[in-house]
């Protein structure tokens, strides 16, 4: 991990491993490879334009939900395909799992994760929601209707 958390609280390593996030497979590099071809022969900019367009979607679902609070660092960050937010009353793993019972992925980030962003902004566990080019409206629509399904079972409780 880039930023492991200790008795003094979270410390930025020193050595290069700050820089990497992941492991690094074989397999997942060639798969990348392979996305990266296919993504060339359909074209870069139709496939931007998507994702700009179907994350304002995700955006636009999100915020109409009370319960959730988008937390996306900038202006630039509207142009992109993942939105950052938390759910009222719900940590984020257990938005996690329970998106994950109904076939909704989303990931969760922590301290250790973006060490320097929470930090900066006070946050704790977020949870991460992506679109891609190929992501349709039912996808994102499937989103919003089990995180307001989740803001009604806070309110009954």
């Amino acid at each position: 991990r880039s930023c492991p958390i200790n008795a003094q609280g979270p410390q930025l390593r020193t050595d290069t491993l700050v820089l990497e996030q992941s492991e690094h497979a074989l397999s997942l590099r060639l798969g990348f490879k392979a996305a990266l071809e296919y993504a060339q022969q359909t074209g870069w900019a139709a496939r931007h334009a998507a994702i700009a367009q179907q994350g304002q979607a995700l955006r636009s679902a999100l915020l109409a939900l009370p319960h959730v609070q988008l937390h996306d660092a900038d202006a630039q960050a509207a142009q992109c395909g993942i939105a950052s937010f938390t759910v009222q009353g719900h940590a984020a793993t257990d938005v996690q799992s329970y998106l994950a019972q109904q076939q909704i992925s989303v990931a969760v980030h922590t301290l250790a994760f973006t060490p320097l962003d929470t930090q900066t902004r006070g946050l704790g566990s977020v949870i991460r929601a992506s679109v891609g080019w190929q992501t349709s409206a039912t996808d994102i629509a499937a989103l919003q209707q089990a995180l307001s399904a989740l803001g009604a079972q806070q309110q009954a409780a």
